[in-house]
């Protein structure tokens, strides 16, 4: 693999993160299921990013690239990372949360049901004020190629500097990385999805690292 640069993200990745993000979890309920068009997806999760992106004192968004080899003196981004700072660590008062505006056609059912899970599993579990994951997520040709493993390495200068604590969802193909990083499960979460035609639950795990002060 070419060399692999972690930095900050910026508002010109974000088309490439965006499409990288839909790509990398197709199979994701809520990305599988809810969407009338790949246009409404692409809307709603490029204003998710963008919320990211604009309220940097809340969250650390980081980006893993490397030459294009398809277009010299460009980059390709390969990966990327979002971290919610804890509250306490926020200077001024905190933004407004971000919530989606759905498009017509959107199946809103499925998508308030399974976010009501999230955020009901994310209360019961996440102890303290911690760092949170938000996303992480690998393009779909550099997946297992250590890419995770940089961008975590790189957050997680910036949360032991701190000392506190991390909170994450975890996926079944992300449970093993974040076990390489100290984090442990506290809890899981199985989504019954058979009223939206999914047979099997859709499993996340909740885990914690504790802090380093």
């Amino acid at each position: 693999m070419a060399l692999v640069t972690i930095r900050p993200a910026l508002a010109t990745d974000l088309p490439q993160i965006v499409s990288l993000d839909i790509q990398a979890n197709a199979n994701h309920p809520i990305i599988a299921i809810p969407w009338k068009q790949y246009s409404h997806a692409y809307g709603v999760f490029l204003s998710r990013h963008l919320h990211f992106l604009n309220h940097p004192k809340e969250y650390q968004f980081l980006v893993a690239t490397s030459p294009s080899a398809s277009k010299p003196g460009e980059e390709e981004i390969l990966g990327f990372l979002t971290g919610a700072k804890p509250k306490s660590a926020i200077e001024g008062e905190p933004g407004v949360e971000w919530k989606p505006i759905l498009p017509e056609g959107t199946n809103e059912k499925l998508f308030g049901y399974f976010l009501g899970a999230l955020i009901g599993t994310k209360a019961k579990y996440k102890i303290g004020d911690v760092w949170e994951l938000e996303t992480l997520s690998i393009s779909v040709d550099h997946q297992r190629k250590g890419v995770g493993s940089k961008l975590m390495e790189e957050w997680f200068k910036t949360v032991d500097a701190d000392g506190r604590g991390v909170y994450i969802l975890a996926s079944k193909m992300g449970r093993g990385l974040y076990e390489k990083f100290g984090c442990k499960e506290v809890g899981l979460l199985a989504t019954d999805l058979k009223d939206f035609g999914l047979e099997e639950p859709y499993v996340n795990f909740s885990m914690m690292r504790e802090g380093r002060k």
